[in-house]
């Protein structure tokens, strides 16, 4: 008898397979159901940018975010820095720390900023100082950059909340402790006030909870120290055609200026002329100090309550003196670059002035907040917020006396020098008209391509001294 035979097809051996791999899964799990699931639980960087990626694919709408890589340890030492590395956003420095924020080209003054999702008020001006609070007590920022229903309005580039650190977020007990130096070499140069090369920074946080984690404490706190010099060289103002005219002396590039002019502006060229040259050198010492202390207690797991208080207070101080000069006599000599910019001036204008200040500010933040949420349902929950914020910006007082700021301008006078010497018989032993010692005789600034100026100046000698 002749049997057929059936040859098995590839396509019919992976369908065979298929099906008795479907045929024991259910046996499988059975038998694995009772095995203990390994939890692996991931820290440091890799933790900090998964958790800021699930804030983001939660959201509703779109939301950018920097959390903690660790307890008490926030990517930067700024928020503001930290913000920076967030694509839109760019920040604006005040003695070269990141102070205030721009999202998406609106202005610091076009964001809003709020803490734990309360507003919070500013004083010196409508936008938020990053500067006032430290990074140590930070759990996270969000950045909103569309509108939400749930968030407060007032933000037209974006709405910054900053997340402070919650124990119950975080049960056992924990704590951080960190100290550093900072090492400003431009504090060695200070001339008018008594700066520090080397200034602390000291962090502290501890959070704990009992119970079986249904109550939680957190308690942390921040000095930072930071003194340095600042020096700058600036023109305010060049100006077409200044110094040009058709009775004006000396030359440029070694041609007589009515030559040179005739020439240059025949040709429908314009020079642009310094009109002054200032620098400025300031002493400056800043103290922040940050407090939080915050309670949270949880009867079950549907219902939390928070009740939190943050303290931010920053004290500035600066000293500081300037010189400016004016160039706006008749030039004794000049040069002029290919593209009309002016690059060396001389003249003899004896136009100039001093200025010397002091600032002294306190500003004090506080905020006092409670807080319930309760998840009724998959659907509803309840929340309950209730809050007290104040700012407060104010003197700190100049040599014990009360006020922010005392400015003096001294300015140089044209009527030559006021007083009267004589000699041993009477007679006066120097020429009449005597000239002040203090007139400048011949003024030079240059305006190099390193875009530094510099500048030099040689005063009336009159044998005062003699």
């Amino acid at each position: 008898m002749h049997r057929p035979s059936f040859r098995k097809t590839p396509l019919a051996t992976g369908v065979a397979l298929a099906l008795g791999a479907a045929a024991f899964s259910p046996a499988m799990a059975q038998d694995g159901a009772d095995e203990a699931i390994e939890e692996i639980i991931t820290t440091g960087i890799r933790g900090s940018l998964t958790t800021a990626m699930n804030r983001k694919r939660l959201a509703k709408g779109v939301v950018d975010a920097i959390t903690s890589e660790d307890f008490g340890k926030f990517p930067d030492q700024n928020l503001a820095e930290a913000l920076m590395r967030i694509t839109g956003v760019s920040i604006e420095r005040f003695n070269n720390e990141g102070s205030r924020i721009t999202v998406r080209g609106f202005g610091p003054e076009f964001n809003l900023v709020t803490l734990n999702g309360r507003s919070m008020p500013t004083a010196g001006g409508r936008s938020f100082d990053f500067a006032d609070i430290a990074s140590e007590g930070i759990q996270a920022v969000e950045i909103y950059k569309t509108a939400r229903s749930d968030l407060p309005t007032g933000g037209i580039g974006a709405t910054v909340n900053i997340l402070t650190a919650r124990p119950l977020e975080n049960p056992g007990f924990r704590s951080v402790v960190s100290a550093k130096a900072v090492h400003e070499t431009s504090s060695s140069d200070a001339s008018v006030a008594n700066l520090d090369e080397f200034t602390p920074e000291i962090a502290a946080i501890f959070s704990n909870t009992f119970a079986d984690d249904t109550f939680g404490i957190l308690v942390s706190a921040s000095y930072q120290q930071r003194d340095n010099r600042e020096e700058n060289a600036s023109v305010d103002n060049w100006g077409p055609n200044l110094q040009l005219s058709a009775a004006s002396g000396g030359t440029v590039n070694g041609v007589p200026t009515q030559d040179f002019r005739d020439e240059w502006l025949g040709e429908g060229r314009t020079w642009w002329h310094p009109q002054n040259f200032g620098v400025g050198w300031s002493d400056i010492s800043r103290e922040r100090v940050n407090g939080q202390v915050v309670l949270q207690y949880q009867p079950v797991e549907a219902v939390r309550a928070t009740l939190d208080y943050t303290y931010s207070e920053l004290e500035f101080e600066k000293d500081a003196n300037s010189v400016g000069i004016w160039f706006e006599c008749p030039n004794i000599d000049a040069t002029v670059n290919e593209r009309g910019t002016v690059t060396s001036v001389t003249q003899s204008c004896n136009d100039y002035a001093t200025n010397i200040s002091r600032d002294h500010t306190i500003k004090e933040n506080d905020s006092l907040g409670f807080n319930v949420d309760w998840q009724v349902n998959d659907s509803l929950s309840l929340a309950l917020d209730v809050h007290s914020s104040s700012s407060e910006l104010r003197g700190g007082g100049i040599h014990g006396e009360p006020g922010s700021s005392i400015n003096m301008i001294i300015g140089n006078s044209h009527d030559g020098f006021w007083g009267d010497f004589v000699g041993a018989d009477g007679v006066p032993p120097y020429p009449e008209p005597l000239s002040s010692p203090a007139d400048i005789l011949l003024q030079t600034a240059n305006y190099g391509a390193g875009g530094i100026p510099t500048f030099d100046v040689s005063f009336v000698d009159q044998g005062l001294n003699d």
